[in-house]
């Protein structure tokens, strides 16, 4: 059975690596806690910008190559899966279309919310310019096109094509 470890034993503290707090550090103990929140929110993580360390990095997220545009498809498969995450939308009735980063939304959904909803899920997708929500209420007395189409299984998925049997 394995001893038990030390806190000096820990693998990335070694007494030949001291640490050196004094110069730049502003926040913490010293006989007490004399930081408070000015001083410790004075730079990153409470060091001071100027002591001895470099200023914080310029952040250059969201700056793709020149020229870069995200393609229809992929932009139209991550609308897609964004409305088939989203647990307040049902879009099995959404027809989802891009073209040059604008998303077309047609079909029918249950409720205002879930209009909304969607034309939110889509606006969030990297890549979309515009939205065209066209997305219309499906009366209280339509069924769903996924339980329509579920319901013609029986039919081998498809109508018939001769329409109801006379007699």
């Amino acid at each position: 059975m394995p001893h038990p470890v030390r806190p000096d034993e820990f693998p990335g503290r070694q007494d030949h690596h001291p640490r050196d707090y004094r110069s730049g550090y502003t926040g913490g103990y010293s006989g007490g806690y004399s930081g408070g929140a000015s001083s410790y929110n004075s730079g990153v993580d409470g060091w001071r910008a100027g002591a001895g360390f470099p200023p914080p990095r310029e952040s250059y997220a969201g700056r793709g190559p020149r020229g870069y545009k995200r393609s229809d498809a992929r932009v139209q498969d991550d609308v897609s899966d964004q409305l088939e995450q989203d647990h307040l939308v049902d879009a099995s009735d959404i027809d989802v279309t891009v073209h040059e980063g604008l998303v077309t939304l047609a079909g029918t959904v249950a409720s205002r919310e879930q209009k909304r909803r969607a034309e939110d899920c889509a606006a969030d997708v990297r890549g979309v310019q515009d939205v065209s929500n066209q997305l219309r209420l499906r009366r209280p007395d339509q069924a769903p096109a996924s339980e329509v189409s579920s319901s013609l299984l029986g039919l081998g998925g498809q109508p018939p094509k001769d329409g109801p049997a006379r007699s």
